[in-house]
């Protein structure tokens, strides 16, 4: 591809970091990855892509045994301890905040017909951890996502 502003033929750099976009609204976290490739001799982005990411962690919970009727056990996810400063004993809901994300890309083979890998085709996607935190009783939940992304051929021009 050629460079705009170089105008040179010149290679896309591919590792570039991605720029992610999260929010978490109850158990539930949604992402927007946007991936670039740049011109390895400027820095200019030639081409882009935007990824969704979304995960519901509401499995990812700590959980309490419940002894219901003797012997029967039911798993309940242990509920948000009250603040101490304040004088309601009831049990708050838990309020979910991003805390943190780390996303790193990946480059996986592109599988033709045969079950072979086709020579020099690549999908560019990308995998994280990502840490969310309840607000109310700093309970911490961790937990990782990926999306397989796409072939470099499909991300949209930028200039």
């Amino acid at each position: 591809m050629r460079c705009p502003d170089c105008n040179k033929f010149v290679p896309m750099a591919t590792d570039n970091e991605p720029e992610a976009n999260g929010d978490v609204s109850g158990t539930s976290y949604t992402c927007e990855i946007r991936l670039a490739h740049t011109c390895e001799e400027c820095g200019t982005e030639l081409r882009e892509c935007n990824l969704e990411v979304s995960y519901d962690f509401a499995d990812d919970l700590p959980t309490d045994v419940v002894f219901v009727g003797g012997t029967q056990q039911k798993m309940v996810v242990k509920p948000c301890s009250p603040d101490p400063d304040s004088e309601s004993e009831e049990p708050m809901e838990h309020a979910f905040d991003l805390d943190g994300e780390e996303y790193s890309l990946t480059e996986k083979p592109v599988i033709g017909a045969r079950g072979k890998a086709l020579k020099g085709r690549f999908t560019h996607g990308v995998e994280g951890n990502v840490t969310v935190r309840c607000s109310n009783c700093d309970m911490t939940v961790e937990f990782y996502v990926e999306h397989d992304g796409e072939e470099a051929s499909s991300f949209e021009e930028c200039c």
